[in-house]
């Protein structure tokens, strides 16, 4: 079942601390940082719970982020869709005919994520990420 709401923006950037800046200059706080290193990627998540921008720089060359910013260059990588079922979703989007990218894995925040893959998303990356139901 879907909660209805953008859980984040995920945006590719070269320099998390420089990129960071704008959105501490519109007033959006960090609300925390990580490194996944099993991803390659240094994650910083800006604004208030109700908007964040989750900023993504690449740790190693080789990452999936590192990949992306060599392809298309810096820009917005993904769109999160807040969900209260991962798998009950994966099921309902995978019966449509979308294809999960990946398969479910445990994302920043600690949270469970999986992501749709752009083909079947009209060239968007959608990841889903699993909140407590309400």
């Amino acid at each position: 079942m879907i909660v209805g709401k953008v859980d984040h923006v995920g945006i590719a950037v070269e320099d998390i601390t420089e990129a960071g800046r704008l959105y501490q200059l519109l007033g959006m706080a960090l609300q925390v940082e990580e490194t996944h290193q099993s991803e390659g990627v240094k994650i910083a998540f800006y604004g208030a719970e109700e908007g964040l921008v989750e900023l993504l720089e690449p740790s190693v060359d080789s990452g999936p982020i590192a990949k992306y910013l060599e392809t298309h260059g810096g820009g917005i990588h993904h769109v999160a869709i807040a969900v209260d079922n991962l798998e009950e979703t994966l099921s309902d989007c995978e019966a449509e005919g979308r294809e999960v990218a990946g398969g479910i894995r445990l994302g920043a925040r600690g949270r469970r994520v999986a992501f749709i893959h752009p083909k079947c998303a009209n060239g968007v990356l959608v990841e889903l990420v699993e909140v407590e139901p309400t």
